[in-house]
């Protein structure tokens, strides 16, 4: 099995209903629209939250400044 994840950053979902090539790849994937982020809503904390499954309570990112642990 062969896996993509594509993170688009700052986009709605809806937006994607206006694009061809994501309509496309959409056709022949699973997804979905209803996907939720974490609290602060900022680019690096949610994806520590996304790749480390916990919140960034636990794993203590909540800004986009990188500081190794």
């Amino acid at each position: 099995m062969r896996v993509i994840l594509i993170l688009v950053d700052g986009m709605r979902p809806d937006a994607l209903a206006e694009n061809p090539a994501a309509q496309k790849l959409a056709e022949k994937s699973t997804y979905t629209y209803a996907g939720q982020t974490v609290f602060p809503s900022v680019t690096l904390p949610c994806h520590m939250s996304l790749f480390h499954s916990v919140d960034p309570e636990r794993h203590g990112t909540t800004t986009n400044t990188y500081m190794p642990q």
